[in-house]
């Protein structure tokens, strides 16, 4: 019988948000389809991390229903970086299937195999995405080790929000040859879309006016200005 044991884990948890209306609004086998493709891309992108060329880490994960965990051994800042790394693509990958998502990037006791996973390091991570990022992001718990990483790492995707979280910098430009338009123009659409869909709706408004800022913010600071969100009443 497998010892059972556990052992401190950077952990990833994402939450695809919407889900429901999804599901009303294409067929249920479409969005299977997104899922599965979704699967198959996280397990790509870990195998990819897991090789000793990128990565010392190993990375095991749970895809349930509209949820995503993945983890990987504490034992250095450089597993912090590559499940970031692995955060950062799968943000961009959902965003271009119009997927918003929302998740945090913590560290805790955890149990993973190829059945369950356990600890309270995942009861951690699940707080974190439902109580604190509560807009379309993913947030770092506020461990030591993340000021290593942003001192130690030049290709670095992270942000610090206004409420003082480091954040995942998904539409950051990756380099100076980095146009990303087509990435930015696809978020601009997707963010204009649901800002009009969900006006009567506050709560859901605000997370996309969220994303509204976020967007803007890296327009001007990669000098895309003519690629910003305006508010209905400026136009």
């Amino acid at each position: 019988m497998q010892s059972l044991s556990l052992e401190e884990h950077y952990i990833l948890y994402i939450d695809l948000l919407g889900y429901k209306a999804i599901m009303s609004e294409m067929p249920e086998k479409e969005f299977l389809k997104i899922i599965d493709r979704s699967y198959h891309e996280v397990k790509k992108d870990l195998e990819i991390m897991s090789r000793p060329t990128h990565s010392n880490s190993f990375f095991d994960y749970k895809v349930f229903s509209d949820n995503i965990v993945v983890a990987t051994k504490a034992d250095s800042i450089h597993a912090l970086y590559s499940l970031s790394f692995i955060a950062f693509n799968l943000q961009r990958d959902f965003i271009q299937k119009s997927i918003i998502c929302r998740g945090a990037i913590t560290k805790g006791q955890l149990y993973i195999n190829a059945e369950y996973v356990f600890g309270s390091g995942l009861i951690r991570s699940y707080e974190l995405e439902d109580r604190v990022a509560f807009y379309p992001r993913i947030i770092l718990d506020r461990l030591p080790e993340v000021n290593s990483v942003l001192e130690n790492y030049t290709d670095i995707f992270f942000y610090q929000d206004s409420d003082g979280y480091i954040i995942i910098d998904y539409l950051r430009l990756r380099n100076q040859g980095d146009t990303n338009k087509a990435f930015i123009a696809q978020h601009k659409q997707l963010v204009e879309s649901r800002l009009n869909k969900h006006s009567a709706n506050e709560r859901v408004y605000q997370k996309y006016a969220w994303c509204r800022e976020y967007h803007n913010s890296v327009c001007a600071r990669f000098g895309l200005l003519d690629m910003n969100i305006f508010p209905k009443e400026n136009l």
